[in-house]
């Protein structure tokens, strides 16, 4: 059952990604580099343009699609990231940020925030059980580790993170693209072998657990499934957190030529299955929903940027 917990609402192979450089990214201008599986924790990978069925054999209806060459996060956003955002949050947001268009995509019109849409008043606030510190069992945010993911994100917040680091948001597509191998349409991050704990943190397994024994434990470092990684190296494609992508969440258009659905919907889409998700969850074009201001304790991000 897709989201188990949760309701439902309705370049070539081999090289070497490029990674770039944690210098230019604020949410790690403090860290040393190698704090996430001896990396970055702000590597970002390359992709290179994919053409691609958007939905595989899972949704209906498919659309034929096609994304620009563009950088995405190896990693999901950690609490250590996170807490650069909440530092210099009060002097971001008092100069008059997110401003309207900020976090756009560069090839989809009206892509950028919405001076409409709102954010917590302060850091404070956004730390607070209101916020990050959704769930009292199974944030991230207080566990001491930063190298975890962040979870109890809504997606106006992972929006706001990403245009503040330099990036944005992922469009769907995009985020297909990189967990599918593009046009090698894998039905898993890593290929077509059914998940296993060695490949996902995913059935409340991640802390070595039998099935569906849940606890913050079963929500692990980031990187820590190498043997899960994507086509161009992403890790975590698949578990650990479902992940906030750009779009709205309607059937797919006929086409998508570097598309993001923008239109005002109730819904925004998630991708990548979590922690506390059944192994049918984790195939590579499974989506699920939630309002734009949800927090849960499954709901992460990484963002994308240009090439």
């Amino acid at each position: 059952m897709l989201g188990r917990g949760l309701a439902l609402l309705s370049a070539g192979c081999g090289a070497e990604p490029d990674r770039s450089s944690a210098v230019l990214r604020p949410s790690c201008a403090l860290m040393t580099g190698h704090e996430c599986q001896g990396k970055s924790c702000c590597s970002s990978l390359a992709i290179p343009e994919q053409s691609f069925t958007l939905g595989g054999t899972v949704e209906a209806p498919t659309a034929a699609a096609t994304v620009s060459g563009f950088s995405l996060d190896e990693h999901e956003v950690t609490v250590g990231r996170f807490r650069a955002f909440l530092s210099a949050y009060d002097d971001w947001r008092r100069q008059g940020n997110p401003l309207p268009g900020a976090g756009a995509h560069p090839l989809v019109a009206d892509s950028g925030w919405r001076s409409d849409w709102s954010l917590s008043a302060t850091a404070a606030e956004l730390a607070s059980e209101t916020g990050v510190q959704c769930s009292s069992l199974s944030q991230t945010f207080t566990v001491g580790r930063d190298d975890l993911p962040i979870n109890c994100v809504t997606w106006l917040e992972a929006f706001a993170f990403c245009a503040w680091d330099g990036g944005r948001l992922p469009t769907e597509a995009e985020w297909e693209a990189a967990a599918t191998g593009g046009d090698e349409a894998r039905t898993f991050p890593w290929g077509a072998r059914e998940p296993s704990p060695d490949l996902a943190a995913y059935d409340c397994t991640g802390d070595g657990s039998a099935a569906q024994d849940c606890a913050i434990g079963d929500i692990l470092p980031v990187g820590s499934k190498p043997a899960g990684a994507g086509r161009w190296g992403h890790q975590d494609l698949a578990g650990n957190v479902w992940e906030w992508v750009l779009d709205a969440y309607q059937a797919y258009p006929p086409t998508a030529d570097d598309y993001a659905n923008v239109t005002v919907a109730t819904y925004r889409t998630l991708r990548g299955s979590g922690w506390y998700s059944e192994a049918s969850d984790l195939r590579s074009a499974i989506r699920y929903n939630s309002l734009p201001t949800a927090r849960r304790s499954e709901f992460g991000f990484r963002c994308a940027g240009a090439r």
